[in-house]
């Protein structure tokens, strides 16, 4: 090989090698000639330019890429570099014409290569777009315009301090708000002229390095006039690239005005005897007021309720506030609901009215408003029941008379109906024994209908009085076993009586005969509902209390109707007392006596299984024990 190609070959392999390290800069490069035109661009150029490379390489770069006004200003420089009157052009920037037909502004750093007898031969440029950085800075320079324009027109006031607490800045308002003429009169001053104490300062300041940010915090100062002024103030710390604390920016507004109109409809509202409280957007209550508080404490709640959320405040359900609550928020209307709200272990009847408070055109509070209709509910039920009673009073007078038509009917045709047959003069005497027995037996019968029917009426009146005497408990007891035990003995039903004290013991002073007709009325009760098992009575003595006990296994009584049974004329079910017979007064006659003599009576039952009576008396006695 000779020695001419291995120079060519190696001059070659340098222009590859250079022409690789071109294409993968991340500058615009390109290299002009004496003319102008292009001898060489890279990857960066062409992408800028928007052409392929052959479609550039000798394309005059004045004729072809820069804009007619910006040529007519860089071209003369041009000509004086390539002349010799210039050694460089260090650098210059003018924006470049893509293909598109767009402005591209270029910074460029320029070079000259020369031959060997030092004449300049071409410029080699070296280029950044700076077209988003221009039109950047132009932005902010407009943004720091628009945002100066902002602060000098602001109705609230504007300020920045630095870390050390001292403003750097400060709104015209503000000026004119507390009283001062020009900026110089604050700039530097400490940041204590926004409050108007120390610990005000410190309490701000505090929960502005806690949370970073502080919003609508409200508080009073002191202007240099000496006027006082009601502010609200929002802020946040001021960090820089680095995330250290630099400083504060904050607005403060002037609410006195608002604040005298709140506070004149505070002391409205607190003078109001409806109680009430409003929520914000989040159910946290910010305002009760008086009557409020009065419920409260009337219901033996807590008062701390400001700032807590509604249905916490109160350990009420949270969907059903909730429910409520989201309703008035969404349709902007007011609700009206009568409801029953149970608060701790009180249950309270009211009238509530959740009214919407817009702000912008959004709901943005709720004012809920009580009507405590507690005792007025309570009424109402009271006369419900009263009104019920009454009803059932009627139906069981009504029942009542008929069925004491249907009770005294009996008797008087057994009486009149076997007196008729009595004039038979044939009859055996067998029979006329029997018809007389039977005539007998109604006429009695008669009389205790008339008898409970006398007894009622005076026991409604007041008119009956109680006759104590000494007597033998033991006795009275023995009869009424032996009346009764001939009854029980007919429906072949055991009777036993169990005696609770020896005879001189017994003896106790009370009214015989209340006594005697209470416990008939006992067991006449036990006889008719019992059809098999046993009735047993007896007493025993209890804490110096006579508890005297009326047993049987028959149909048992409902709990549900075991209160009920005492009330007069009432029977439990009606079927069987039609069965049964009777006027439903024998019970209510037993109670109403047993009261009389200073006792009470009460019952345990189970249906179908039998009921147990106790009639508890006063021991009052004379025996004394040795």
């Amino acid at each position: 090989m000779k020695q001419s190609q291995k120079s060519n070959n190696k001059t070659c392999c340098k222009e590859n090698k250079l022409k690789i390290l071109l294409d993968l800069s991340e500058e615009i490069i390109i290299e002009l000639d004496s003319d102008g035109n292009i001898i060489l661009a890279n990857k960066k150029a062409c992408k800028l330019l928007g052409s392929k490379e052959n479609e550039i390489i000798g394309k005059n770069w004045f004729d072809n890429f820069i804009p007619e006004k910006t040529k007519n200003e860089i071209l003369p420089a041009f000509k004086k570099l390539f002349n010799g009157k210039i050694d460089n052009i260090d650098f210059y920037k003018n924006p470049v014409l893509t293909k598109t037909g767009e402005e591209r502004l270029i910074l460029w750093h320029n070079t000259t290569t020369k031959n060997k007898k030092g004449k300049i031969i071409s410029l080699l440029s070296a280029g950044n777009d700076i077209t988003e950085h221009k039109k950047t800075k132009k932005d902010l320079k407009e943004s720091e315009e628009k945002y100066k324009n902002i602060i000098d027109n602001l109705i609230d006031i504007y300020y920045r301090a630095d870390q050390f607490g001292n403003l750097t800045m400060l709104s015209p308002s503000g000026l004119k708000i507390f009283g001062y003429k020009n900026l110089d009169e604050v700039i530097g001053r400490s940041l204590n002229i926004l409050y108007k104490t120390e610990d005000e300062r410190n309490k701000f300041v505090s929960l502005l390095k806690k949370f970073g940010k502080v919003e609508n915090y409200r508080t009073m100062l002191t202007s240099e006039n000496g006027k006082e002024i009601y502010v609200e103030t929002t802020a946040n710390i001021i960090l820089n690239d680095k995330g250290n604390y630099i400083g504060v920016e904050g607005i403060v507004r002037d609410i006195t005005e608002r604040k005298k109109a709140e506070m004149f409809y505070q002391k409205t509202v607190n003078s109001l005897s409806e109680p009430l409280h409003i929520i914000d957007k989040d159910y946290k209550i910010i305002f009760a007021n008086a009557a409020f508080f009065k419920l409260l404490k009337s219901l033996s709640l807590s008062t701390d309720i400001i700032g807590k959320k509604v249905y916490k405040a109160f350990d009420l359900p949270f969907e059903r506030v909730i429910k409520e609550y989201k309703k008035v928020f969404k349709t902007g209307k007011e609700l009206k609901v009568q409801e029953v709200t149970r608060i701790g272990t009180n249950t309270i009847h009211t009238k509530t009215t959740k009214t919407p408070i817009t702000e912008n055109g959004k709901v943005d509070k709720i004012i809920t408003s009580f009507v405590d209709i507690t005792e007025r509910k309570k009424a109402e039920d009271k006369l419900i029941s009263a009104k019920e009673r009454a009803e059932e009073s009627d139906r069981l007078k009504t029942e009542f008379i008929n069925n004491m038509s249907h009770e005294i009917r009996t008797p008087m045709n057994g009486i009149i109906g076997f007196s008729q047959l009595l004039d038979n003069p044939d009859l055996s005497y067998q029979k006329l024994k029997n018809y007389i027995n039977i005539i007998q037996n109604s006429g009695k019968q008669l009389m205790r209908i008339i008898d409970d029917i006398l007894e009622i009426s005076k026991l409604g009146t007041k008119q009956v009085k109680t006759n104590e005497s000494k007597i033998c408990l033991n006795d009275l007891l023995l009869e009424l076993f032996s009346i009764f035990s001939i009854k029980a003995k007919e429906i072949k039903i055991p009777l036993y009586f169990k005696k609770g004290l020896p005879d001189k013991e017994s003896f106790i002073i009370t009214d015989d005969s209340k006594l005697s007709k209470i416990l008939s009325n006992l067991l006449e009760n036990a006889l008719k509902f019992t059809n098999e098992g046993y009735i047993e009575f007896g007493y025993s003595l209890n804490h110096n209390q006579i508890q005297i006990f009326v047993k049987d296994t028959g149909i048992g009584i409902d709990s549900e109707k075991q209160e009920q049974i005492f009330e007069r004329f009432s029977q439990e079910e009606e079927t069987i007392s039609k069965q049964a017979g009777g006027l439903g007064l024998g019970l209510s006659i037993a109670k109403e006596n047993a009261e009389l003599i200073g006792g009470k009576i009460t019952l345990t039952s189970e249906k179908g299984k039998g009921s147990t009576f106790y009639l508890t008396i006063p021991y009052k006695t004379e025996f004394i024990k040795n």
